[in-house]
């Protein structure tokens, strides 16, 4: 059995922000998945990780 959307996505967001990302909105669950933005480069380009159910 694989990680929850939750914690794939807490594990992704841990292992971006540890590569210099940082976290733009808190992770939220949508009704396709979990989702949260992330700021991803040094020009500010975002980033959404999601996470399918």
């Amino acid at each position: 059995m694989g990680m929850s959307g939750s914690l794939l996505l807490t594990a992704w967001m841990e292992e971006a922000q540890g590569l210099g990302a940082t976290a733009d909105d808190p992770p939220r669950q949508e009704p396709f998945g979990d989702v949260a933005w992330l700021l991803g480069d040094p020009e500010g380009n975002r980033l959404l990780p999601l996470a399918l159910p």
